[in-house]
């Protein structure tokens, strides 16, 4: 029997510190100082989202924010990948659409562009109890206080957005 208590003693003990690792008990718990992550404030109010980034998460999202579609996709081209995959599945959709539409309804050739998801990029410098000190990322990094009693929510990176478009020609109209 005592063989037995300390053996379930010993696992609730690892799960616990298992659990506390994954499953933390407070909402900072997934913070760590250096973590580098994206905020996104709501609508001009207090109220904001962070999302968790890696290292080369973190660099892809700059990327993204600061080069060319051509630079970046020359960069990462992983992104160009998928970046081309979906331009190909919304052009698939388009032909299938086309029978759909008026007789001659023209489109130009459909474009795709790729954008941030996760709003300005900062690296935590210092978590408090009700507060975390935020780095920007720049030239000229500043610090400032978020305080934690406004983080809507922390949600994990899931890559970059991809934003297709087609432009609808009118009449005689061909594209630039």
């Amino acid at each position: 029997m005592t063989r037995y208590l300390t053996a379930l003693f010993l696992l609730q003990s690892i799960a616990s510190i298992g659990l506390s690792e994954e499953h933390p008990e407070k909402l900072l718990g997934f913070l760590t100082a250096n973590t580098r992550v994206g905020l996104v404030s709501h609508n001009e109010t207090n109220i904001c989202d962070l999302t968790i980034l890696t290292s080369d998460q973190f660099e892809l999202e700059h990327d993204v924010a600061t080069l060319t579609q051509k630079e970046l996709f020359e960069k990462h081209p992983d992104v160009a990948a998928k970046a081309n995959a979906s331009l190909k599945g919304f052009a698939d959709q388009l032909r299938t659409k086309k029978s759909e539409l008026p007789s001659g309804t023209r489109y130009g050739d459909p474009k795709i562009e790729v954008g941030t998801t996760i709003g300005s990029l900062h690296k935590i410098v210092y978590l408090g109890n009700d507060y975390i000190l935020l780095e920007t990322v720049g030239d000229q990094p500043r610090r400032f206080v978020l305080n934690t009693a406004f983080i809507h929510k922390i949600q994990w990176y899931h890559g970059p957005n991809f934003v297709t478009s087609v432009r609808h020609l009118r009449g005689t109209e061909t594209e630039p």
